[in-house]
């Protein structure tokens, strides 16, 4: 997966090469259990047994190349001495665990102005879309009610990567006709329950 500075701090646009047919339409899809507004027309897989050996190797490559990108992070002075000064690297790693899972995001899905869960120290998403439309891409703001905002590339295998912190605020909708699919990725805390 190749990232690429935005001017944004701690924001990239991500992309990798995908061919090939993902016949995304025969999946087990799953709904939202419990969905907030916007979300009842979203359905997710996190068991990709069903999936065409062409989608198991994009999964593969993105679940493996989850501490890279985190090497990435680790480059940016902001990152590390000021949202994880307390760890080296190592330690980081350590105490992360990789998630994934693919997205169906039917024409009407809307997510709010948000910041991820806090478990979450990294985020991201790859797009499965034919071609990049503004109305169905995440756009990220300068701040949290700032009107000023970057949109995403939301192309075949286009997407972003950020860290999670309190300045990454991001809006998501399916503003289209079609339906559209991704792979939403990063790595989480593992705490002890």
């Amino acid at each position: 997966m190749q990232l690429t500075a935005t001017s944004k701090p701690l924001l990239y646009s991500a992309s990798m090469p995908i061919t090939g047919d993902l016949q995304l339409d025969h999946l087990p899809w799953q709904s939202v259990a419990q969905p907030p507004p916007g979300f009842e027309y979203r359905n997710i897989l996190q068991n990709f047994d069903a999936c065409n050996p062409i989608l198991i190797t994009v999964i593969n490559h993105i679940r493996n190349c989850q501490y890279t990108l985190l090497d990435t992070l680790w480059t940016n002075d902001y990152f590390k001495q000021h949202l994880w000064g307390c760890a080296t690297l190592d330690q980081l790693k350590s105490i992360v665990s990789p998630y994934i899972e693919l997205t169906r995001d039917q024409p009407g899905y809307y997510c709010v102005r948000h910041v991820d869960n806090l478990r979450a120290i990294t985020t991201g998403m790859i797009f499965f879309n034919d071609q990049h439309s503004p109305r169905s891409s995440t756009r990220f703001y300068t701040k949290q009610y700032s009107l000023r905002s970057l949109t995403m590339p939301s192309g075949m295998g286009q997407g972003w990567y950020t860290a999670n912190w309190h300045d990454c605020w991001h809006s998501g909708a399916n503003r289209t006709s079609t339906v559209r699919y991704s792979v939403k990725f990063g790595l989480n805390l593992t705490l002890p329950d």
